[in-house]
């Protein structure tokens, strides 16, 4: 878990008597406190350092309300979103951060020079009334919307608990007395860049316990806690540090900030910043069509057998309505139009998700390639009403794509770049959406008065083994658990599901949405796409577009997600002959599906922020792009995972839920609060997730692993499976999922867990850069804190029981073991020791009782100390 950067400001001494006097003022309490700190002179970073007395920077009792305005013009969603986790300690105090456009008594900047004014800071509490009115009062270098939602909360939260008067928890003196001094300064010196003097004011010299958060004891998790590691801990205890404001916080801000009591039964509104209003009620739609081909000069069509040279392109915004030509084709000696390059990357993209050969494109060519999406869509006056609408917008605008020709529907458009915004149309201020043309009138959507209805119905075999029907729904039903937990979904599930069964389940017209996961295929002869179902006997069936339009249709649906390859995909002669699009011309409102044949599990982030923005009252739209966004940030690197989805909606500016009271302020996803709290006592938190929904079982595993032992804590997550990690060996047919690849997409996923290492359990075969069929994986030096083990080809080994227990315990041990120490595995010695190198791959071994031989538990007891004694009873946990 990485550390906070943050240096708060400090006024000049010069104004510290004025500040003082203003912040008696204001609370007449600030004189009770008071402490001693060292001041560097202005613009010195070094040398002679003075002592100042000063008072506690606290706001009234009545509560804070101060307006925010922002220096280097971020955009109306980036100012939304830091406004919103400012405003989460008004969750339980009585505390609101609101836009003005004038001058802010908070002025935000995200300056990354000269050096003193770059990082993360805040002038603490009452401070920032002094500042000067054309300076920030608080820093947040370098932030924009591809910033992870887990640093808006970590950074943001931590900042605007400093305007609030709040201090860095990890001063106080039962925790500066247990950091080694000159193992901190190195620390802070390598990772950091600070000088010795600014670990001593940031880190080394405590304050008073009054002073910082009012409560008995210190709060290594309170939100404004640093992380410090065990290296600098004289105990080797690590601090753990916030990365949120936890229960201690609130409750300390509450007492601070006390809420008026009401006096009605009525909840209290939600806190809502004043652009976040703007951005709301804001919604422009500008709507593209592509049209009928034609030949230029052409008045009767074009003769039998010629080949059209363009397409025209229809645009309107706020009444303005325009058309512009879209070159399909060029003649002799003309240039080429982009539409060759378009195919050719499509295509690649298709080959590599259909686990044929080849790979993805670079960040680079995709970019490029996004260019060419953009402008072959936008061109003439529609590029020019486009960039018109984009001058004009204030809020969020709706872009809907509906094209007449099939050929050019079933292009990748969501990859649309906008060269000279430098944003992807679909993952920025936009919301790109498709529709389909069709005579029939969209179903009315209803709200519910609870949680969103969703039936899941899987039509797949899942698992190593043949599952039972309970087996099967718990791993199914697994991966809504943390959406379930916090009571913003309620789920039925079909496991198997027949045509038959799911058409009596819809006929009760009980549901809002169907999730369905499973297959989909588009038969070239019939032109037709059908979905996979089972039939009575177990056996794929597959039912057409028509039959599948039938089941669905007329059922009070709100929302398909078609989880399931290539889903999206229409008909070359009449698009509307694909499943997703026969449903959405059919009257269905809203509709996601896959564009890419990639596996179910490559779905599961944006379908958990979907479903979560959709029940915050969020529009189709919006909660698309959200879901988006997350795909985005949660990946390393450049990733396409976020396109791979299409939504389909008649009316982007649909709601499938009321808007709560109080909306939850962090997407409740991939962890259960249930699991998380059944970790805090644990020193080390790993995540387990298993990709392929192999083990139903598991949750009872890492249950008895954590009762076994008090170090490691683990807990359940699930996760999408990132395109880009795979080697396909065309010789054997045999698609390996490549250890070093999913590592690095993956790097960002421990810290938005909040966890310390991810391990993934995998059926699929893997490989490193050197070996192939590895089942057990981590990385040199520790970085990046991924673990892979993988159970292929080890048949013999049920869903769940004694002997996979133990084979997930036996394999967890050992790939901790070579993280933490850092070792490798040894081919000589005990063959039941965790870290022998079994290139035979005897299951009898890797389901048998195993042990640490004596060099091992040498080597690593002494490396390892109480981690060790962890994994050892890992060991023995079921023997």
């Amino acid at each position: 878990m990485s550390i906070i950067v943050c240096r708060p400001k400090s006024l000049p001494l010069d104004k510290l008597a004025a500040a003082e006097r203003r912040a008696i003022e204001i609370n007449p309490e600030n004189a009770m406190e008071r402490r001693t700190v060292v001041r560097s002179p202005p613009g010195r970073r070094g040398g002679q350092r003075r002592i100042a007395v000063i008072v506690a920077r606290k706001w009234p009792v009545t509560g804070v309300r101060l307006s925010v305005s922002f220096l280097d013009n971020p955009t109306a969603e980036l100012r939304a979103r830091i406004l919103q986790h400012m405003n989460a300690w008004g969750e339980h105090a009585n505390v609101r951060f609101s836009e003005t456009n004038g001058i802010g008594k908070v002025r935000i900047a995200r300056a990354k020079s000269p050096p003193d004014m770059a990082g993360y800071w805040s002038y603490v509490g009452t401070e920032i009334l002094d500042a000067e009115e054309d300076e920030p009062t608080m820093n947040l270098e370098g932030f924009t919307m591809r910033v992870s939602e887990a640093e808006f909360r970590r950074v943001v939260r931590h900042e605007a608990g400093h305007t609030l008067g709040f201090d860095h928890e990890h001063l106080r003196s039962d925790i500066v007395k247990r950091i080694d001094r000159e193992k901190a300064i190195k620390l802070f010196r390598e990772e950091q860049h600070w000088t010795r003097k600014e670990v001593e004011d940031q880190v080394l010299t405590p304050l008073k316990k009054r002073s910082i958060m009012g409560t008995a004891e210190s709060d290594p998790l309170s939100i404004m806690c640093y992380q410090l590691p065990e290296s600098i801990m004289k105990d080797g205890k690590e601090v753990p540090g916030g990365d949120d404001i936890n229960p201690t916080d609130f409750a300390f801000a509450k007492s601070l900030y006390p809420k008026a009591e009401r006096h009605t039964t009525e909840p209290e509104p939600p806190i809502v910043a004043e652009s976040t209003r703007v951005v709301e009620e804001a919604s422009q739609t500008f709507e593209l069509i592509v049209m009928d081909e034609f030949n230029s000069g052409s008045v009767a069509g074009r003769a039998p057998g010629e080949k059209p040279k363009f397409a025209q392109v229809f645009a309107s915004y706020c009444g303005a309505r325009v058309t512009s030509a879209m070159q399909l084709r060029a003649d002799k000696n003309e240039p080429p139009t982009s539409f060759g390059k378009i195919i050719g990357v499509h295509e690649r993209i298709k080959k590599y998700t259909n686990r044929q050969l080849g790979s993805l494109p670079s960040d680079a060519d995709m970019i490029k390639f996004g260019g060419q999406l953009f402008d072959t869509l936008f061109q003439g006056d529609v590029r020019r009403l486009y960039d018109e609408a984009r001058t004009r917008q204030k809020g969020r605008l709706d872009i809907i794509l509906t094209s007449m020709i099939p050929w050019i529907a079933e292009k990748p458009w969501e990859f649309a770049y906008d060269e000279g915004r430098k944003s992807y149309l679909a993952t920025e201020e936009t919301h790109f959406v498709r529709n389909v043309l069709t005579n029939v009138p969209a179903d009315q959507i209803s709200h519910p008065d609870g949680p969103l209805r969703i039936l899941v119905a899987s039509a797949q075999p899942v698992g190593l083994a043949e599952l039972s029907i309970d087996q099967e729904v718990a791993v199914i039903e697994r991966g809504f658990a943390p959406l379930v937990e916090s009571k913003l979904v309620e789920i039925e599930t079909i496991a198997r599901a027949t045509p038959s069964s799911l058409h009596g389940r819809l006929s009760t017209g009980k549901y809002q949405v169907v999730h369905f996961i499973g297959h989909g295929i588009y038969d070239e002869e019939r032109q037709e796409g059908s979905l996979i179902f089972v039939n009575e006997k177990g056996a794929e069936y597959p039912l057409g577009e028509r039959s599948v339009r039938e089941i669905f249709r007329g059922r009070r649906l709100s929302l398909v997600f078609l989880n399931s390859c290539e889903s999206g995909r229409g008909g070359r002669s009449d698009f509307n002959k694909g499943v997703a699009q026969s449903l959405v011309a059919g009257g269905l409102p809203a509709l996601v599906a896959n564009q890419y044949s990639v596996l179910d599990s490559s779905a599961t982030s944006f379908a958990q922020h979907f479903y979560w923005s959709l029940a915050q009252g969020m529009s189709l739209g919006q909660a698309a792009r959200e879901a988006r966004i997350a795909v985005n940030y949660l990946l390393h690197g450049e990733p396409i995972d976020w396109a791979v989805p299409v939504l389909y909606a008649r009316d982007p500016n649909a709601t499938l839920c009321d808007r709560p009271a109080i909306p939850m302020r962090t997407p409740a996803t991939s962890v259960r609060a249930s699991a998380r709290r059944m970790t805090l006592a644990h020193k080390v938190r790993i995540a387990v997730w298993d990709m392929d929904n192999v083990f139903p079982g598991l949750d009872k595993t890492v249950e008895a692993m954590n009762r076994a032992q008090g170090i490691f804590g683990f807990e359940l997550v699930d996760l999408s499976v990132p395109l880009g990690v795979w080697f396909f060996d065309e010789e054997d047919g045999i698609a390996y999922l490549w250890a070093e690849h999913l590592a690095r997409r993956l790097q960002r996923m421990p810290m938005e867990l909040g966890v310390d290492v991810l391990a993934c359990l995998t059926r699929q075969w893997m490989r490193d850069d050197e070996w192939f069929n590895l089942y057990g994986w981590w990385p040199d030096g520790g970085k990046p804190p991924i673990i892979i083990h993988s159970v292929a080809g080890f048949d013999e080994i049920p869903p769940e029981g004694p002997e996979t227990d133990r084979a997930l315990a036996n394999g967890l041990v050992s790939e901790l073991a070579g993280f933490y120490g850092d070792v490798e595995t040894h081919e000589r010695g005990a063959k039941d020791c965790p870290m022998s190198f079994d290139e035979s791959r005897d299951v009898a071994v890797i389901i048998g009782p195993q042990n640490f031989d004596a060099s091992c538990r040498k080597t690593l007891k002494s490396m390892l100390g109480s981690k060790f004694d962890a994994l050892d009873a890992l060991l023995k946990t079921f023997t």
